[in-house]
């Protein structure tokens, strides 16, 4: 992982507490699929306030620990739904 990345967008204010929040919406997300992640992302932002580019990069970073690559969503979705919130509940772990 690269640990400035790392810094500047799992361990910013706040995003902490949205990554966990958005673990439990990943929970029972059905189907676990890529364009059911970007809705459920998309309306999770909406409802919290916070801006879906901030989530998406710290999203991509709690779990695959890269700055960059295949679409987030996509990632999300091969990873499956127990890898992500494993990985997301590391990253917050680390983060705080």
């Amino acid at each position: 992982t690269d640990e400035k990345a790392f810094d500047k967008r799992v361990k910013k204010e706040g995003v902490p507490a949205h990554l966990t929040a958005f673990a439990e919406t990943l929970k029972t997300l059905t189907p676990f699929d890529t364009p059911t992640i970007e809705q459920a992302l998309a309306k999770y932002c909406e409802a919290a306030g916070e801006q879906t580019g901030t989530m998406i990069h710290a999203l991509r970073l709690a779990t695959t620990g890269q700055q960059a690559g295949p679409g987030v969503y996509d990632c999300l979705a091969l990873l499956g739904r127990e890898k992500c919130i494993t990985r997301i509940t590391a990253a917050v772990a680390r983060a705080v």
